[in-house]
């Protein structure tokens, strides 16, 4: 049986929006609006008790805490957040358990419709709605809360990402609203973050998006279309030496060369930075300098190699998004690859996946 899902929104832009992420999400989600009494607190209170009665397993309360920062408004809030909030509630007879999460955005949603948008994330303060419209509508010129508008672009996700330029990302959106999130406790901000990150996640929203894929094969034949990167992790002491390398040498030379005339030179030789070598007219090496030979046993210095190469596959994603590349990785090219793989997947996942760079990840 799916898992039940029910997400409370203040406003009719919440409903528009929770309803345009039906498809991409593997649960069934209900979208309920609050109305026009969507600030008064009594009125959520009512509508959360009625969600957890309906047997939903979570339920997400979205909030704009425009209006809500102080005064008597801010206190009953609060008293209704501590209540609820990040707790289990239970109706024993009836074998229900609903988990209820408060997410929380300041001003409005539209914040977090701006995050899809801007590199990273915009954490000034806005004195009105009407400043942060105006800010979006930099990307989406006829943007306006009204049904008219929802209606006629029929699926508001849509709208954000791929149906007209500049496309915005939802990827971009979650990871600027993290950021928001954090600087927010850093700093003791109490305005400009959402917490709309926590509800795309538990929407189960971005497995639908770019991952890993396995595939039988060889990286040093990578498929699918476009530019690609073939990643080869080489020692820091101008040794090429490693089967995966010798593959490498026997269909193009000017690899094993740049790498050795890059260790006589010593020009920024160091571990975890990385070369591009372009073999043919889509493809590229890059050797990436993340085996120490003075190392006797890389599995005793992990961490150390795990920083190495996040390091190094930072600076293949930056040359991924200048050349709307993907990147071609062999589990057996290297023996710490392929011991620690499960752990280094996180690497490739947060410094590659997670920035729209598709990955793939070969057996031989």
């Amino acid at each position: 049986m799916r898992k039940a899902i029910a997400v409370i929104g203040e406003g009719i832009t919440e409903k528009y929006y929770i309803d345009s992420l039906k498809g991409l999400s593997p649960f069934r989600i209900q979208p309920n609006e609050l109305g026009k009494k969507a600030s008064n607190i009594d009125k959520l209170e009512e509508n959360i008790k009625k969600t957890i009665k309906d047997g939903y397993d979570e339920l997400y309360c979205l909030i704009d805490m425009d209006g809500k920062k102080e005064g008597i408004v801010r206190h009953k809030y609060e008293k209704l957040k501590n209540r609820y909030h990040n707790q289990v509630h239970e109706i024993k007879n009836k074998g229900i358990k609903c988990n209820v999460i408060f997410i929380e955005t300041e001003r409005c949603t539209e914040l977090w419709f701006l995050y899809h948008f801007t590199q990273t994330p915009i954490t000034r303060k806005f004195s009105s709605y009407s400043e942060i419209e105006k800010e979006l509508q930099k990307y989406r010129p006829s943007y306006e809360k009204t049904h008219k508008y929802f209606k006629g672009v029929a699926n508001l996700h849509k709208e954000l990402t791929d149906k007209r330029f500049p496309n915005g990302s939802l990827i971009r959106a979650v990871k600027n609203s993290k950021i928001s999130i954090k600087s927010k406790i850093k700093e003791s901000r109490n305005h400009t973050y959402s917490e709309m990150s926590i509800l795309i996640e538990a929407l189960g929203i971005l497995t639908s998006q770019i991952t890993v894929a396995y595939v039988e094969g060889e990286s040093t034949i990578p498929i699918g279309q476009g530019n690609k990167i073939i990643l080869n992790i080489c020692n820091d002491g101008g040794k090429w030496n490693s089967d995966f390398q010798k593959k490498i040498s026997s269909l193009w030379s000017e690899p094993e060369y740049r790498y050795k005339e890059w260790f006589e030179s010593n020009a920024k030789f160091h571990l975890g930075e990385v070369k591009f070598t372009k073999v043919e007219e889509d493809i590229w090496i890059a050797n990436l300098i993340g085996q120490n030979l003075n190392s006797q046993n890389e599995d005793e210095h992990s961490q150390f190699y795990y920083e190495i190469i996040s390091s190094g596959l930072k600076k293949i994603s930056q040359f991924a998004n200048e050349y709307d590349a993907s990147v071609h990785i062999s589990k057996n090219s290297y023996s710490f690859i392929d011991k620690n793989w499960e752990n280094l997947k996180i690497l490739v996942q947060e410094e590659l996946t997670e920035k729209e760079i598709p990955v793939t990840v070969y057996n031989l």
